[in-house]
């Protein structure tokens, strides 16, 4: 499933954004209505059209604006409109003149919109629509693993990210077993982030005194690595330095909230709408450490567009602290929070065990990830080695890897608040 639907979004070029065919004048100039070659309509305010001209006075050859809505005219009118080889003419009153492309008029294009969704005929075909991303996550068995040598090429590369951005994870056997060698696969892709609590590098390894729960032998249920943070981490790389065949259990957990929110707006919408509207507070207070910390962030578990579209999932119990609500939302909280867990814990879960010199990286923005116990022996050692990466950083990459390689972009749903 999953390489079929890469296939298709691979085969997507510019060269199939629709064309601009009839370009009408309505409402006394204030208006722009345009017929498209795949059938669909737009009706564009003129006003729009203005404030997002893209000629060298509006647009530095950087990207970057030049004036604003609030630079333009507030009724500008057209004079002259017509369709060329370029795209769209658009002559101003105030003697201005904006040429824009189909793909950009496209992506400018309002009408009928209804969010990211592969209904939606506005979005342009050079994307991947951001549902097509929850058909590629199949939770009965693992993503084909990558081999490390394959990563070091662009296509290689390409080949994981793609793999992160529709299935979640990517699992890459035969890493080098030498220290900090996460770090260097990391930095490939992105800088590292989020260094603070834990530095570049983390060892996730039992010890005697642990500055996380982590660092034990211990269960860890599925969870969202530094929620307490205003933005966490996106990428997470975990990478078994060494794991000992003696050691029993420790098998890597992982869960797409994306599935579990759905799950709970379809069996229990009143859940859903309270853990929507309803703040949890997550905090890191540790002082008994070489970097102490106090951290607390307050927010929903779950975050939506303006369509009611998931958007986020903050869901850590190891790190919550206590509820800052009003009264009368107490109860339907906490019957909302037990029912998302059960969904979360108990439904979809992909579970493998970590061989040494594999390496799994997963964006944790969409993944939670977890951990059963293991007994470590007098001969057996269960040593992982893990950093992170911004998922801003992480969706740049890819979109520009892609872009070179494939000449299309990749828009799906990354989990981190972001509605497009």
């Amino acid at each position: 499933m999953l390489r079929k639907m890469l296939g298709r979004a691979l085969r997507r070029s510019f060269s199939s954004v629709p064309l601009i065919q009839r370009a009408t004048l309505l409402e006394a100039a204030s208006k722009v209505q345009l017929e498209w070659s795949d059938g669909h309509t737009s009706q564009l305010h003129a006003v729009h059209l203005r404030a997002w001209c893209t000629c060298p006075q509006c647009q530095h050859s950087t990207g970057q604006r030049l004036v604003n809505i609030s630079d333009v005219p507030k009724n500008p009118t057209i004079a002259d409109l017509r369709v060329t080889p370029e795209g769209l003419s658009i002559q101003w009153d105030e003697k201005h003149t904006s040429v824009l492309a189909p793909t950009y008029v496209r992506s400018l294009c309002y009408s009928n919109y209804e969010g990211p969704n592969p209904a939606t005929k506005t979005t342009p075909s050079t994307y991947v629509t951001r549902r097509e991303a929850a058909a590629a996550c199949d939770y009965r068995r693992p993503v084909a693993p990558i081999e490390h040598d394959a990563i070091l090429t662009d296509e290689g590369m390409l080949m994981m990210l793609e793999t992160i951005m529709t299935a979640g994870y990517a699992l890459v056997r035969n890493v080098p077993c030498v220290p900090g060698e996460v770090q260097t696969f990391a930095e490939r892709i992105a800088p590292i982030s989020h260094q603070c609590l834990y530095g570049n590098v983390f060892d996730v390894v039992a010890e005697h005194d642990p500055v996380n729960i982590a660092y034990t032998a211990e269960r860890l249920k599925l969870h969202l690595d530094l929620a307490y943070y205003e933005s966490p981490p996106g990428l997470q790389f975990l990478h078994a330095y060494r794991f000992d065949s003696t050691v029993a259990g420790g098998e890597s957990t992982f869960r797409d909230t994306f599935d579990a929110a759905a799950t709970l707006r379809a069996r229990h919408p009143e859940h859903f709408a309270t853990l929507t509207r309803v703040p949890a507070t997550f905090q890191k207070i540790h002082l008994h450490r070489a970097a102490p910390a106090i951290m607390e962030y307050q927010r929903p578990h779950i975050t939506v567009d303006q369509f009611g579209e998931v958007t986020g999932v903050f869901w850590s119990p190891p790190f919550e602290g206590p509820l800052r609500i009003r009264e009368t939302d107490v109860a339907a909280y906490y019957a909302a929070y037990r029912a998302f867990e059960a969904i979360v814990e108990k439904e979809n879960v992909i579970e493998f065990k970590l061989q040494q010199g594999d390496l799994v990286v997963f964006n944790q923005r969409r993944m939670l990830h977890g951990r059963e116990a293991f007994a470590p022996t007098s001969d057996g050692v269960r040593h992982l080695q893990g950093t992170y990466v911004n998922i801003d950083d992480f969706s740049s990459r890819y979109e520009a890897l892609r872009y070179k390689l494939r000449g299309t972009r990749g828009a799906v749903r990354l989990g981190n608040q972001n509605a497009l």
